[in-house]
């Protein structure tokens, strides 16, 4: 009896471990497909190119900086700001992370990038830096 226990509870936290996992993956496929189906239907490659340009500046960041800290060559950072190359989710994942930008924000229509943007971020970055 004592066996069958102990197998029965490994059973279960080895079925709650990757139904947690499942969950997390069914999650972050909804969310991506979301983007991708925003991007394909609201904003056309030359328009997340220009919001890219514009957030870079604003951050005074040249595509060479910005190109190392997404990792990616400057001359494919040009390509998407250019419209000419579109940006994949992982990129544009990191992009908002260096840029500092909300992926849901980044993609709404009336996403205006501008100085309070940036005043904005660097306020909740310093009260970020208070708390810790």
């Amino acid at each position: 009896f004592v066996v069958y226990t102990a197998l029965s509870q490994h059973l279960f936290d080895f079925l709650s471990f990757y139904c947690s996992v499942f969950t997390h993956v069914i999650s972050l496929w909804y969310y991506i497909t979301k983007i991708r189906t925003e991007m394909n239907s609201t904003l056309s490659k030359a328009e997340i190119g220009e919001r890219i340009a514009e957030l870079r500046k604003l951050k005074g960041l040249t595509q060479e900086d910005l190109a190392k800290s997404v990792k990616i060559s400057r001359t494919s950072l040009t390509q998407i700001e250019s419209g000419n190359r579109s940006v994949d989710i992982l990129e544009l994942s990191e992009l908002s992370k260096v840029l500092r930008f909300s992926l849901d924000d980044f993609m709404s229509e009336d996403f205006t990038p501008n100085h309070d943007i940036t005043i904005r971020e660097e306020k909740k970055s310093i009260k970020q830096e208070e708390q810790v």
